[in-house]
């Protein structure tokens, strides 16, 4: 019995551990009272309560807390992953196909922990580079066109 479930977990290790296409996608993930950062390591982009992340690529996920304890919790990619202030604690996640996925702190975090809630936007190969490219676009500057008025009178 034990020489099966053994042979059974190194083929589940073997599964979960091949790696995908190319470099792992590299994500920091920071827990703040009582909201989630995003940095996307390798490209520059930052984003806040939302991880998007292409299907059928190895992510590594990099979480660290700016306060208190956290916790990450996606069931539907992996199990909790402790946020640790002053540590960085890595998990490899893997999507194989499209969706939403809700995620949450596992651990009390103060008065508003419910409200630490996210969404993982997982997404085609081509969807995902379509996304991070808007994403490197320069923010366009406020103004009278941007607010979509037209203003009735201007000083001189």
């Amino acid at each position: 019995m034990l020489s099966a479930l053994l042979l059974h977990t190194l083929g589940l290790a073997h599964a979960f551990g091949m790696p995908g296409e190319g470099p792992p996608l590299r994500v920091r993930m920071t827990g703040h009272q009582f909201w989630w950062e995003v940095r996307y390591r390798d490209d520059g982009v930052v984003t806040a309560n939302e991880v998007r992340i292409p299907t059928g690529r190895d992510v590594l996920l990099e979480v660290a807390s700016a306060d208190v304890i956290h916790s990450v919790w996606i069931p539907a990619l992996h199990g909790k992953i402790d946020m640790i202030p002053g540590r960085v604690n890595t998990r490899r996640l893997r999507a194989g196909r499209p969706g939403v996925l809700r995620g949450q702190c596992a651990e009390f975090c103060g008065a508003q922990h419910a409200l630490m809630a996210f969404h993982v936007v997982a997404e085609t190969p081509e969807g995902f580079d379509a996304w991070m490219e808007r994403q490197r676009q320069p923010v366009p500057e406020a103004g009278d066109e941007f607010l979509g008025t037209t203003p009735t009178c201007r000083s001189r």
